[in-house]
């Protein structure tokens, strides 16, 4: 993780690189809503400043370097321990055409923010404790999701269910950990016939557990689908199955 340096402010283009009506680029790091202020003339310049968090604000701005005009957008802001990241943060919500778009990217770079790694906005945000690992991984399952199934099973794992389900394991072998401490550092007349290892507990652990690993290979197979081949003889209807 040495190639990250967390106390940069990025930003990347979260939209397509694809003409379109609207396109949205996301900045985030320490004083970057100062840093955008700079970009932008009069009470609009205000408005940036003190904009609450998760408020929205209609500007046009413009490239300092040569004072020329680059787009009239809305900012939405986020304070800090706000929006994705848990950075200050804004996003840029501009006209789609890609020379806005270059112009708006162009901006940012000029204001001194550094093109954001691939997933450095989702490591962020795991390091600022939005969100744990399984989230995480599920952010890149929802935006590679080959189909419904899989797209339904990341948005699971997003909310949080195969957190809560190793969670409820940890607790128990945190549990079952402390029991066989207290009867290691004990001796049976100090912690008297009350006290026994909870097997059941141990065995529903282990039963759980392999539950999560069972379901990884069907849940890799809806979230990255399969590779396979049609074969057969000249004719045998190959193309039409591949077509339909």
């Amino acid at each position: 993780m040495d190639h990250y340096n967390t106390e940069d402010a990025i930003f990347a283009l979260a939209t397509a690189w694809a003409k379109s009506a609207i396109a949205v680029v996301r900045v985030s790091g320490q004083g970057c809503i100062e840093a955008l202020s700079k970009a932008v003339k009069g009470r609009q310049k205000e408005r940036i400043n003190t904009a609450e968090t998760n408020t929205v604000v209609y500007c046009r701005l413009f490239n300092p370097k040569d004072n020329s005009d680059v787009d009239d957008v809305v900012v939405t802001i986020y304070r800090d321990g706000h929006g994705y990241t848990g950075e200050e943060a804004f996003e840029i919500s501009c006209h789609g055409g890609l020379t806005v778009v270059t112009a708006v990217l162009q901006l940012m770079a000029d204001l001194g923010f550094r093109q954001a790694l691939p997933g450095e906005f989702t490591l962020r945000a795991f390091l600022h404790g939005k969100m744990d690992l399984t989230r995480s991984e599920a952010v890149n399952e929802l935006v590679n999701a080959q189909g419904r199934k899989g797209q339904l099973m990341a948005l699971n794992r997003l909310n949080g269910a195969l957190y809560k389900r190793i969670s409820q394991i940890k607790d128990t072998v945190s549990e079952m950990m402390s029991i066989v401490e207290v009867q290691l550092d004990y001796s049976e007349d100090e912690i008297g016939e009350d006290l026994t290892f909870p097997m059941d507990k141990l065995d529903s652990a282990i039963e759980a557990l392999g539950t999560i690993h069972d379901s990884y290979n069907a849940g890799r197979l809806y979230s990255q689908g399969a590779r396979i081949v049609l074969a057969g003889p000249s004719n045998a209807g190959k193309s039409s199955l591949f077509n339909y």
